[in-house]
């Protein structure tokens, strides 16, 4: 519904706005009336057919991807009683310290005493800075990570972008503890700047 609203506002306003010059028009160009209300007529009716095609077009595609309330109920009736939490390794301080360090021994030790109380999903993060440092090492440590929580029957839930907490995320030595303040080392994905640039977005949608 908005994109057939947006059709018709586009087609309204660019209607006002012709009209609203229409003497001026007559004016400078010297040409009839009526020949010039055809002209405009027609470009309207041709803006406001191709902005139809491509609205349609977009919700045909949308229309394709989504399942139907009975495919989703199906899907939900065979998928077990989802029990977990967020996860991060007790050596790890944030979501960029997890990557960093890599500790796979604390990772696998910590995901199998999650399954061996019946936890069978977790959600976590990962963080863009990655990625832009070297996609293919960042790619094979979640595949890595993957393998560990597949063995132990534990399914992963990835974060893409995260806004809490510190707002300008780093590689390297993380931020040192603020006593007495909850997630004072957590840090933000992309990070405050990397949303304020929009030169930067491009890389996101990747």
């Amino acid at each position: 519904m908005p994109k057939v609203i947006l059709v018709d506002y586009t087609h309204t306003s660019y209607t006002v706005c012709v009209f609203g010059s229409f003497p001026s028009l007559l004016e400078q160009k010297n040409l009839s009336s009526v020949g010039l209300l055809q002209s405009i007529r027609m470009k309207n009716i041709l803006i406001l057919f191709i902005l139809t095609i491509l609205c349609l077009c977009n919700v045909l595609d949308v229309n394709s991807a989504r399942w139907t309330p009975e495919q989703a109920n199906r899907w939900y009736e065979d998928q077990p009683l989802f029990f977990g939490g967020n996860f991060i390794p007790s050596s790890a301080v944030n979501v960029i310290d997890m990557w960093q360090t890599y500790d796979v021994s604390t990772i696998e030790r910590e995901l199998r005493w999650a399954s061996q109380i019946n936890m069978n999903i977790m959600r976590v993060f990962l963080h863009i800075l990655f990625y832009q440092q070297d996609a293919q090492a960042f790619y094979k440590k979640i595949d890595g990570f993957l393998t560990i929580a597949d063995r132990l029957n534990i399914k992963i839930m990835f974060v893409l972008f995260d806004e809490c907490w510190l707002p300008n995320p780093k590689l390297g030595p993380q931020p040192a503890p603020i006593p007495g303040v909850h997630n004072s080392q957590w840090v933000r994905c992309p990070g405050q700047a990397w949303i304020q640039n929009t030169t930067t977005w491009p890389f996101l949608k990747q």
